[in-house]
């Protein structure tokens, strides 16, 4: 039993332990990131898009008549 004891409540045991899973959640965490300002640049191409779609209608007759209805 105390041999047990030893090697799970060892420090130098614990602190590799820590860090290991530290290192790997920040891996984790850096790789969400990196999906998530993919994903924002992409949202933000696709509304530059809408707008510029939607600037071009302005002048067309057919967006004008669908705004009148409204």
């Amino acid at each position: 039993m105390d041999e047990l004891q030893k090697l799970i409540f060892n420090d130098a045991v614990l602190v590799q332990k820590l860090n290991a899973f530290r290192e790997q959640k920040d891996d984790g965490q850096q790789e969400e990131k990196k999906r998530l300002e993919k994903a924002i640049r992409d949202t933000e191409r696709e509304i530059e898009n809408i707008v510029a779609e939607i600037a071009k209608g302005f002048t067309r007759p057919a967006f004008l008549t669908k705004v009148e209805e409204t």
